[in-house]
């Protein structure tokens, strides 16, 4: 803060004024509050004012917040008095000067006052000022509040992109001290926003401390009209959190889901999808997940695509889910391949990659009901490698 701005002479006057009264710091502390309080109503100007309000902020006094607070909600009361430019930024400096006062005193009973300077200034620091005070008290009935400023200013229809940048990163810096789970959303929207490389870094920091658990914010962002690569964004933000494992399945669930809900329009978006099914069925894999309502899912990802890997990566989540219904579909899929090759139609080597792959995720699935199907392939004219695995598998179920 540049105090030469203010009137030095008045300023000096009144610092007199004050040392008259120094020996009045030995009354009480309501006391002394009043005292300084009736001293700030006599002062006449702004740099009167601006004076007593720096040897106010100097204390460091949290009785002095009601002062603090009523002396803010004056200058509120008087912003739409006729001021030239030099005067406006007194005032403005003024203001400043209280609000990161009782943003360091966390003075959560002015969150009101705060909030309503912020709506009623056009100065973009002050307002910043503002946005940063509500997070540095925790005001957190203020988050919704907080987290629309951020919302707009996501949408990127400012004329003045640096101005809305400095808005952005007091807004995140606000919701980041709020630490309410209701501030992730519009903070995940500004990690991908149009922001400057400073301000997207900074959102993707916050989001962890913000919430450990981001479960309900993650699941309305995959579960929503969002882009398909922003529904990826979010299951990762997701699998590196400190989600418990039944959430963090929940999330691919519903990831795995969407990716298949959707008719892609070009190979763009069919790439995006598939990267979003091979993305759950992954999390699924890692965390062992064994539950029959997303086996119908896991085939139909397996259907969708041509890809080997992502073929393949199905039949291992099928694998590992174990259920009767897995296992059900993995020995239908194998009792094909058996058909074809006892009827001399030998398999190529796509199909024996395949055809391992059901065969080691039959063994995993641990369910007694996979046997018949590989007992099956013993007899079914396969090499003996193939028939050797067969055996290895049945092995795990003595």
């Amino acid at each position: 803060m540049d105090t030469n701005k203010i009137n030095k002479p008045a300023k000096f006057a009144f610092i007199s004024l004050i040392l008259l009264i120094l020996p009045l710091i030995t009354l009480s502390a309501g006391d002394r509050s009043e005292v300084w309080k009736r001293m700030y109503n006599r002062a006449y100007t702004l740099d009167q004012q601006y004076a007593i309000m720096e040897n106010i902020v100097a204390m460091d006094d949290p009785s002095m917040i009601e002062v603090l607070d009523a002396a803010l909600a004056d200058q509120i009361s008087s912003l739409e008095d006729q001021m030239d430019r030099s005067e406006r930024n007194k005032k403005n400096q003024l203001m400043r000067l209280i609000v990161n006062e009782l943003s360091a005193l966390r003075a959560e009973e002015s969150a009101a006052t705060i909030f309503t300077l912020f709506n009623a200034v056009d100065n973009h620091i002050l307002k910043a000022d503002c946005l940063v005070a509500l997070g540095q008290i925790r005001a957190v009935d203020f988050v919704p509040q907080v987290s629309t400023v951020l919302r707009n200013l996501n949408f990127n229809t400012s004329d003045e992109p640096a101005v809305a940048e400095i808005l952005a990163f007091a807004s995140i810096v606000s919701l980041e001290r709020m630490r309410d789970i209701r501030g992730f959303e519009q903070v995940f929207y500004a990690s991908l926003g149009w922001y400057s490389r400073r301000i997207t870094d900074k959102a993707s920091a916050v989001l962890s401390v913000i919430s450990e658990d981001p479960t309900e914010p993650i699941l309305k962002i995959i579960g929503g009209d969002s882009a398909y690569d922003t529904k990826l964004i979010a299951l990762n933000v997701a699998d590196d959190s400190g989600a418990s494992q039944e959430n963090k399945n929940k999330i691919a669930v519903l990831s795995l889901e969407e990716g298949l809900r959707y008719s892609p329009n070009d190979k763009m978006e069919a790439d995006k999808l598939a990267k979003l099914r091979q993305s759950a069925i992954i999390l699924l894999i890692n965390n062992q997940y064994r539950d029959s309502g997303v086996v119908k899912n896991l085939a139909a990802s397996y259907d969708r695509t041509d890809d080997i890997n992502d073929k393949l990566n199905a039949i291992q989540a099928l694998g590992v889910n174990g259920t009767d219904e897995a296992v059900l579909w993995l020995s239908d899929k194998l009792a094909n391949f058996n058909s074809r090759q006892l009827s001399g139609l030998s398999a190529n080597q796509t199909e024996l990659i395949y055809i391992r792959q059901l065969i080691s995720s039959l063994a995993l699935s641990g369910n007694v009901n996979a046997k018949p199907i590989l007992l099956e392939v013993q007899f079914a004219n396969y090499t003996p490698a193939i028939v050797r695995l067969a055996k290895d598998g049945l092995s795990k179920f003595e």
